[in-house]
């Protein structure tokens, strides 16, 4: 199966499904999904909201939803990972993104539960940044077939092991390097996770 996977982004650091409605910090999220002719929306909120603000979540991600769904594409929800202190907090992150998807018949996304997965597979895998709650390269590699996964329904047959960035002024830089057996951990997690 060959897809193109083209993609937008409207984001803040710290940004709430609020700040993203209410166009804060010169958010445009709103208009970019009014009038970007999407198939899919993506929409995750600030990683602490499932935890911290559950009704804001579920408010704002059915206004969310609802305005997808006007424009004809399909609403995606990024479900998340707890923080790598807490990891405690999981089953409530995922019980947050599942009852929103669930309320809006959104497809959720569980990130969260192939990072679980990883980790399980291979205790003391590093997925998390230096900051113990965003991704690290590799983290972010999972992330990425997670999505993969769940939007297409397969997993490609094969992956570069060094991913580069060629900038504006043609310059080069690596984003990203992977050995085979990273890959092939995060494959079978994205697999035992997302069964199609």
């Amino acid at each position: 199966m060959n897809t193109k996977i083209i993609c937008k982004k409207s984001t803040a650091g710290s940004a709430t499904l609020t700040d993203h409605w209410n166009g804060a910090r010169g958010l445009k999220s709103r208009e970019k999904i009014l009038n970007g002719g999407y198939d899919i929306v993506v929409i995750q909120d600030n990683s602490m909201r499932p935890l911290r603000g559950a009704d804001s979540l579920l408010r704002d991600g059915k206004l969310f939803c609802d305005l997808i769904k006007q424009t004809g594409a399909k609403p995606y929800i990024y479900n998340t990972w707890s923080r790598k202190k807490t990891p405690e907090t999981q089953a409530t992150i995922n019980r947050m993104y599942e009852e929103l998807g669930k309320q809006n018949n959104a497809v959720v996304v569980p990130a969260g539960n192939c990072w679980v997965q990883a980790m399980a597979l291979q205790p003391g895998i590093e997925l998390y940044h230096s900051d113990e709650s965003h991704p690290s390269a590799l983290g972010t590699f999972l992330v990425a077939l997670s999505f993969i996964k769940t939007i297409t329904g397969t997993l490609p047959s094969g992956y570069a092991e060094v991913y580069n960035y060629i900038d504006k002024d043609g310059e080069t830089f690596r984003i990203m390097q992977v050995s085979k057996a990273e890959i092939a951990l995060c494959v079978k997690a994205v697999n035992e996770v997302i069964a199609r």
